[in-house]
């Protein structure tokens, strides 16, 4: 387990993702991804997605339907997969997991995100992501 602390090291969380973890054709899978999130990273966020996208990683999202704007930007992206939660589900925090690694990002005033490692994590996270993927709307 790792923690990431400040606008820093999420950016450092996002170097182990797309840098030293994930190649062509692998999956970064993020859900109840909050519009504050997204309005706090924008501009960081898709320099990372051309990285991903020159890299041949693939991505699949679950936003919060308050981000359809952001969702919208996304789902233009080459390789990437978006759809939207229930109109009350909204959430502060969101989950992501990739490769061998599951985290929960808090991208609040005081951001952070907790990274745990490990097979068992990945496929719990997975099972969530694909219980609410098939209930979301496109």
């Amino acid at each position: 387990m790792h923690v990431y602390e400040g606008v820093d090291g999420i950016k450092r969380y996002y170097e182990l993702m797309y840098v030293k973890t994930l190649g062509r054709g692998d999956t970064h899978y993020s859900m109840f991804v909050p519009k504050s999130s997204n309005e706090k990273y924008e501009a960081h966020m898709l320099e990372w997605h051309t990285y991903r996208i020159k890299k041949g990683i693939k991505a699949k999202y679950l936003y919060n339907q308050e981000d359809r704007r952001y969702g919208a930007v996304r789902a233009r992206m080459k390789g990437t997969e978006v759809r939207y939660m229930r109109d009350d589900a909204i959430t502060p925090v969101y989950l992501e997991f990739f490769g061998d690694y599951a985290a929960i990002v808090n991208s609040g005033d005081e951001p952070y995100v907790f990274v745990m490692h490990g097979k068992g994590v990945v496929k719990t996270f997975k099972h969530v992501f694909e219980t609410y993927w098939v209930l979301a709307e496109k």
